[in-house]
C-alpha cells in the first residue's frame, strides 16, 4: 500500500481513481504468488508422472496432487472471502449514495438515519477479511510432504532445497536469488532431452514453490490490512465525515427549495472521495474475477492425468511457454 493510499484512508478518504494504477499493481502482487505456486505445481506433477517412491511405491504425482488440491481448496476460499467484502461494500456504497440524496433532496434527518443502518454492510465486509487471513497451513505441511518424498527418491542433491524459506518476510535478496535459480532450472526443464534430467528438473521445482508459499502468506497479510484499513474508512465516513457533509448541505435543500443534486452538490474533496470509493470496489471486483480464472486453471491442472511420457512432454512445453513470458509476468517485480 503506498503512502497516498495509506494517508489517504487514515483520513477517511480512499484514493481517488487517480491512483487506479497502484491498485492494478496491488492486482497482480496478491494473486502473483498463488498463479505461480499453481503452475510450479503443474509442471512438478507432470514431469513426476509414472514415479513412484522406492519404499512406499506411492507415487509422486499423487502427492504433489494433493498440495494442487489443498492449493484449489483455499483459492476458493478466497474467492468467497472477496466476494462477501464485495458485497458488502457495494451495499454500503449504496446505502452512502441514498443518504446523500436523501439530504440534498431536502431531508437530512432520513439521511442520517440510512447511515446508521449500515452496520451489517460493515460487518459483511469485516467477515470477508477474516476468510482472507492464514488457512494455509495445510497446504505448506502437504508440499513439505511432497518435496520429503522427492529427496528421499532422488537422494542428497535434491535436499538441498530444504533450506528455502517458508515463512512470510523473504528477504528481497533471497527472493532475487530463488528467481535467479527458478529461471536457471526453467531453462534445464525446457531444454531436458531425456527422462532423467526431466524428472530431475521437475523435482527442483517444489523447492521455488516453497517461497511462492511464503511470498503468499506475505501477500494475504497484506490484502487482509488492505481490506481492514478500508473497514476503518467506511466506518468513519459514516460517523464522521458524510455526517458533517450532511449537516453542511442540509439548508441548502428542502421540499419548497430547489435542492441541488447529490452529485453536483458535493464539494470537491467529497467528490474525489466518492470517485475512490468506487475505485476500490472496482478493484475488489477484479481481484475475485482474477481468483475464480485462477480457480477454474487450477481445475483444468487438477484433472490432468497423462501417461508418463505425455507428463514429461507437457512439463517441457509448459517450461518454454513459461521462459516466453514477458518478464514481468514470468517474475514478480
Amino acid at each position: 500500500m503506498d503512502r497516498v493510499r495509506a494517508a489517504s484512508i487514515a483520513a477517511g478518504r480512499p484514493a481517488a481513481t487517480a491512483h487506479a494504477g497502484a491498485l492494478e499493481a496491488d492486482i497482480t502482487r496478491w494473486l502473483s504468488p498463488l498463479k505461480r505456486l499453481g503452475e510450479m505445481l503443474h509442471g512438478a506433477a507432470c514431469g513426476l508422472a509414472g514415479v513412484c517412491h522406492p519404499r512406499s511405491h506411492a507415487a509422486l504425482g499423487v502427492r504433489v496432487m494433493r498440495v494442487q488440491y489443498l492449493l484449489r481448496e483455499r483459492t476458493g476460499d478466497l474467492e468467497a472471502a472477496v466476494a462477501l467484502f464485495e458485497e458488502g461494500g457495494l451495499r454500503f456504497m449504496a446505502a452512502v449514495d441514498a443518504a446523500l440524496r436523501d439530504a440534498t433532496g431536502g431531508y437530512p434527518e432520513d439521511g442520517l438515519l440510512r447511515l446508521k443502518r449500515c452496520a451489517p454492510h460493515l460487518d459483511c465486509m469485516r467477515q470477508g477479511v477474516q476468510g482472507l487471513r492464514g488457512g494455509l497451513d495445510a497446504v505448506g505441511e502437504a508440499l513439505a510432504a511432497a518435496q520429503d518424498a522427492v529427496a528421499e527418491t532422488y537422494g542428497s542433491q535434491e535436499k538441498a532445497c530444504g533450506s528455502a524459506p517458508v515463512v512470510a518476510g523473504v528477504r528481497a535478496s533471497a527472493e532475487a536469488e530463488d528467481d535467479a535459480a527458478l529461471l536457471a532450472d526453467l531453462r534445464c526443464l525446457a531444454g531436458a532431452s531425456d527422462g532423467v534430467q526431466v524428472e530431475a528438473a521437475a523435482a527442483r521445482l517444489l523447492c521455488h514453490g516453497r517461497v511462492e508459499l511464503a511470498r503468499m502468506t506475505g501477500a494475504l497479510d497484506d490484502l487482509s490490512r488492505h481490506g481492514q484499513g478500508l473497514i476503518e474508512a467506511c466506518a468513519r465516513l459514516v460517523d464522521e465525515i458524510v455526517p458533517a457533509w450532511i449537516h453542511s448541505t442540509a439548508p441548502q435543500g428542502g421540499p419548497g427549495g430547489s435542492p441541488a443534486r447529490h452529485d453536483e452538490g458535493r464539494a470537491p474533496a467529497e467528490a474525489q472521495a466518492w470517485a475512490g470509493w468506487q475505485a476500490q470496489m472496482q478493484a475488489m471486483q477484479a481481484l475475485r474475477e482474477g481468483l475464480h480464472d485462477l480457480l477454474r486453471e487450477m481445475g483444468r491442472h487438477y484433472a490432468f492425468n497423462p501417461t508418463p511420457e505425455e507428463g514429461r512432454q507437457a512439463a517441457v512445453d509448459w517450461a518454454r511457454a513459461w521462459i516466453e513470458q514477458p518478464p514481468e509476468l514470468r517474475l514478480p517485480g
